[in-house]
């Protein structure tokens, strides 16, 4: 069962990525893929201006995860760095 509208918390010993930085999408249309590359899976596709959570790098990828939906998934996923620029 899926719970949404309840809050918990979670020990940090358990977190294996934390927040690099929040970015934004920089070109419509930004597609968010399950691999770190042009031919991986398109899990999501992201609006110009939309702000995410970057968690990681591989190469020329950022590890990203999109905010919950209102079923409480969150979507992680790849977007490349010619898509996104630093918010500050």
């Amino acid at each position: 069962m899926l719970i949404v509208s309840k809050r918990g918390f979670v020990n940090s010993t358990f977190l294996t990525k934390s927040i690099i930085r929040h970015v934004r999408i920089s070109i419509d249309k930004t597609k968010v893929r399950l691999t770190p590359s042009q031919s991986g899976q398109i899990i999501a596709t992201l609006s110009f201006g939309t702000v995410i959570n970057a968690v990681g790098t591989t190469g020329d990828w950022y590890a990203v995860e999109i905010p919950a939906t209102q079923e409480g998934v969150i979507i992680s996923g790849y977007v490349h760095k010619d898509n996104i620029q630093f918010v500050k």
